[in-house]
């Protein structure tokens, strides 16, 4: 089933991004390669579960990661969501570290 959906999406995207290569202006270029790119993406992806998992069965899940989560689900631009992806993913790897660093000092003996 994975390989079939990486055929297809590899199909659609050599569809999709053969007329972009007579466009000469680089701006509309770019937006319509990450769009095209997106879209692509968008069609293929494999559907992930929005269940609250996270915020019962992670510590250091809290508002800022959820405010954070929300700002890439709101954000309409590809190249930004990008942006707020790798925000939303160094936060969590930063709440991830503090929580650890505090169960471990809570279990050194003084």
């Amino acid at each position: 089933m994975i390989e079939i959906k990486k055929d297809l999406f590899l199909n659609e995207l050599k569809t999709n991004l053969l007329p972009l290569s007579s466009i000469d202006n680089i701006e509309d270029l770019y937006h319509n390669f990450t769009t095209t790119l997106s879209y692509s993406i968008n069609k293929f992806s494999i559907e992930v579960s929005s269940n609250k998992r996270n915020s019962k069965t992670n510590p250091w899940y809290d508002k800022d990661c959820k405010s954070v989560r929300r700002a890439i689900k709101e954000v309409v631009d590809e190249s930004l969501k990008i942006g707020n992806i790798k925000i939303y993913k160094a936060l969590t790897k930063r709440k991830k570290r503090q929580c650890v660093r505090k169960r471990r000092e809570s279990l050194t003996p003084l």
